[in-house]
């Protein structure tokens, strides 16, 4: 496809020259539009992993947020199992903005995520709300377990510098942490 093999396909016969000319173009044009389907399924895949990737932390954006979040807190009301949500943004972003520049911002927006996807397990879900916002899903995790997940978050941001081309700058984040519950059974009043 585009000069580029993606993949190969193998027709045989154990009689000898039992494939024509005609046979052969039939099996390439197969082939051909074999290549083509699986390029637009990797290509469909792909708009579907970007629709829902925030581009610049890697982790997820609000959509990937609305809908995994619904799954967790779906699974959570099913089983009967705990979900705990952590709110939290960077203190004093605007600033970083103002007094450096946008490249900074989006420096510290990165390594924030970053450091928070390091404490948090791999079943954890955790998504870029918007500007310097996060949200990250704990599912199995009660409100206890989780304040101690925040406690860690706090710190390791708080005592670890941000390298920029203005030096090492120290950042510091707040953190709301509820979980579901009777009262907030659904994930738009969790993060409200």
């Amino acid at each position: 496809l585009r000069e580029r093999v993606i993949g190969v396909m193998s027709i045989q016969n154990y009689r000898a020259n039992a494939y024509t000319e005609d046979h052969i173009r039939i099996l390439e044009r197969i082939a051909v539009q074999a290549a083509i389907a699986i390029e637009n399924a990797r290509l469909y895949s792909e708009v579907q992993r970007l629709a829902i990737i925030d581009e610049l932390t890697g982790i997820y954006n609000f959509r990937g947020l609305q809908e995994l979040g619904a799954r967790e807190v779906e699974r959570a009301h099913r089983f009967g199992r705990p979900l705990s949500i952590l709110f939290f943004d960077i203190d004093d972003f605007r600033n970083f903005n103002n007094t450096y520049n946008h490249s900074t911002g989006n420096i510290i927006l990165k390594a924030v995520s970053e450091r928070c996807q390091a404490i948090l397990r791999s079943v954890d879900v955790l998504a870029r709300y918007g500007g310097d916002e996060f949200v990250a899903l704990l599912p199995e995790t009660d409100i206890a377990s989780a304040e101690v997940v925040a406690r860690r978050m706090v710190d390791e941001i708080a005592t670890g510098k941000i390298t920029t081309s203005f030096g090492e700058l120290g950042v510091t984040i707040s953190i709301g942490v509820t979980a579901l519950s009777k009262e907030r059974s659904l994930l738009s009043a969790l993060v409200d």
